[in-house]
């Protein structure tokens, strides 16, 4: 599953925004990662792939949280 650049998603109470990576360097993709940590290639049945090999649209993404979730 791709989801696009931009959209939102929600799980787990928590609303993630999928960004595309500024570069290949760690810190710019894997490293920004809300999922880094989580076991993140056990998730991308929920969140969808994030790398750009895997993508249909093969733009490298993480994801961030976004807003405040209460």
């Amino acid at each position: 599953m791709t989801r696009n650049v931009g959209s939102l998603l929600r799980t787990n109470g928590c609303t993630y925004v999928v960004v595309e990576d500024e570069s290949d360097r760690w810190e710019d993709s894997c490293g920004k990662c809300a999922m880094r940590g989580k076991a993140c290639m056990a998730l991308s049945a929920v969140l969808g792939e994030c790398d750009g090999t895997l993508r249909s649209d093969k733009k490298p993404v993480h994801f961030e949280h976004y807003g405040v979730n209460f």
